[in-house]
Parts: C-alpha cells; structure tokens; sequence
C-alpha cells in the first residue's frame, strides 16, 4: 500500500485520495489499518467530529507516506512562461463592499499571513489576508496591501507611522492582529502564518496545485503569486493573491467533499503540520462542518475584495523622513467593510 502512495506522485491529488480511502475501508483486513483504528474514534454521522487521540506519533505509516509524496511533488520545477493577467482578465471583483446585502453576520475572523525574508534577518509579512467564515455558510476574504499605512503610538505631537507589513517583525503576529483591529475595528480570532516559500510549495502540493490561468505548483506558485510587474503593482499582486485563494479554497473544497471525517482530518493535519498557526484540528474540522451543513459552494460563496484606498508619497519620520509610498486607507469606504467583520 505504501508502495502505492509513493509511486501515486505522477498521478494527481484526488487518485492519491482514493488510494487512502480504500486503506480505510479495508482497516480490517490490513495491519496498516488495524494501527489506525487504534489511534481513532472515527464520525458517526457527516457531522459528528468527536475523536480521540487524533493522530499518533509523526512516523505514523499513512501520514509519513503522504508527506513524502508531498514534499517530492513540492520540489517540481516547471520550467515553463508565466502568463501575466491582469486581476480583471482573471475575473477579480470587489464583491466585499456588496455583501451587506446578504443580511449575513461572521462567526470567526482569521489572519493569513505569508511572509518574506527580510533584510538583517527580519521577517515582514508580505501577504495579509482577512478571512471570515459567516454564519450563514459564507467565506469573505479582504487582502490588506503590504504598503498599508499604519499610525503609532507617539509621546509627542510628532506623527508616527510605518507600513503594515512590518509590524510583523515588531510582536510576530500579535503585532498584526492589533493593527488591523485598529483599522477595521475587529477582533482577529486566530492567525495562519506560512513563514516560508517551502511550506507554501508543500501547502499547492497537498492539493494537487491549482487552475488559474495555468496549472501552477512548486516554484512556479511562488512566481504566481508574488509577481507583481503590473501597472499597480503590489495592489494588482493582493487582486491576484485573492483571485489564487479562491481557487485554493475550491480545490480544498473538492477534496474534502470526496472523502468522509476519516480523510478529512488526515488533510486537515497534513494542513495544519505546514503552518504556523493557534487553530486546532478540532476547530478546523468544527467550520468545515459548519460550511458542509450550509451547502457551502466555493464557486459562489466566496466573496473577495481588497481594502479601499490610494497611493501616496510621505515622509516618514521613522526612517529619516525618507519619501516612501504608502497605501493610504479611505476610511469612509472601510467603514462598510468593517461592519461585515465586526458583525457577529
């Protein structure tokens, strides 16, 4: 069986899954199997995810075999043209600032972070990502520019302000969360953090990468997602980034639809185990549920947008008042965002 799954890299996520599945329906016949059922009390119902001891130790048979096959398929290089689309031949829209239309209120708000290695060894994080899942079954995403301005305490009269994505090397995420709660006037519940471009390689891999204007994995992801040699720059990149994250989320979604609790929280450990984050298998497992009872549907309920706003050059205090650009935030139009993720 394990020579199955290793060999499985030249076929696509899904035949890996299926290979899986099949260990699980024969955990009476196999010794694979006995050993898993050991370490499980598995869903009686779609929505029942009650289990113990979820996962045994690191080396366990099915998931060892499964990270293999994903970080040989994370290490592909594909050596091929990137297309360069601009978010609106993607079909990017700002849906966000409609949403309130719905009537619909959130139930959790999660930080996605991706970080970037910065100069003398500080992290700054690069992709900032507001994720709200709602009670009605309802994903919106809000892609915060790197470049965002962000006032700072100041003991004088003087006016103190850096860009956002350097908070992160001030407190880590913490230092993330407190900003843009500040901004949009909102707790943040929990943070995922991809702190390098190899777990963001492993994360496409897990899935079997995704579609967008082409099939992207491995490097090639990287290049996706960080380009941003566009007329807007880093603003088009963000458009590009929720454009990728939907897609994400659809492939995400496929898997876990094709497969019962057991795969699931295989996928969700395999997932958790490639991130930096303070959300448990269990919670994961409680907003997929959530969504699944909801006839949750990737396609159109997912709703993206970035935060209002525009350029401007200003000197900033903090580094010698040298003329830096900043995205300068429109409070009015934020003031509706705001509400849709401070609502619950």
């Amino acid at each position: 069986m394990l020579f199955v799954i290793k060999k499985a890299a030249v076929f696509s996520t899904i035949i890996t899954i299926f290979y899986l599945l099949n260990a699980y329906s024969q955990y009476n016949e196999n010794e694979l199997g006995q050993n898993i059922l050991k370490h499980f009390t598995f869903p009686q119902n779609d929505y029942d995810t009650t289990f113990n001891n979820p996962f045994p130790a690191e080396n366990d048979s099915i998931l060892s075999a499964y990270l293999e096959y994903v970080e040989t398929r994370s290490e592909s290089t594909y050596q091929d043209t990137l297309p360069r689309h601009t978010p609106n031949q993607l079909g990017y829209t700002n849906a966000l600032e409609n949403f309130l239309t719905y009537g619909d209120t959130g139930i959790a708000n999660i930080l996605i972070l991706g970080l970037d290695q910065g100069g003398k060894n500080r992290k700054r994080s690069d992709v900032i990502i507001l994720l709200n899942i709602t009670k009605g079954g309802k994903i919106l995403t809000l892609s915060i520019p790197r470049d965002t301005k962000i006032e700072l305490p100041s003991h004088d009269d003087e006016e103190l302000f850096d860009k956002i994505n350097h908070m992160y090397s001030r407190k880590k995420e913490e230092s993330v969360k407190q900003a843009i709660s500040e901004l949009l006037s909102c707790k943040i519940d929990f943070y995922v953090t991809i702190s390098n471009f190899d777990d963001f390689k492993r994360l496409l891999s897990l899935i079997g990468g995704v579609d967008v204007d082409k099939h992207v994995e491995g490097n090639l992801g990287i290049q996706w997602v960080r380009n941003r040699s566009f007329v807007m720059g880093d603003l088009d990149r963000c458009k590009r980034q929720q454009v990728f994250l939907k897609k994400f989320l659809e492939k995400s979604w496929e898997i876990t639809e094709l497969s019962d609790g057991f795969f699931t929280n295989i996928f969700i450990k395999l997932g958790l185990s490639m991130v930096e984050t303070d959300l448990s298998i269990d919670q994961v497992s409680n907003y997929i549920n959530h969504l699944k009872q909801r006839d949750f549907n990737p396609k159109k309920d997912v709703f993206y947008g970035h935060l209002p706003g525009s350029y401007e050059r200003l000197k900033s205090p903090l580094y010698k008042d040298q003329e830096l650009v900043y995205w300068i935030p429109d409070r009015g139009k934020i003031e509706n965002i705001s509400r849709v993720f401070k609502s619950y």
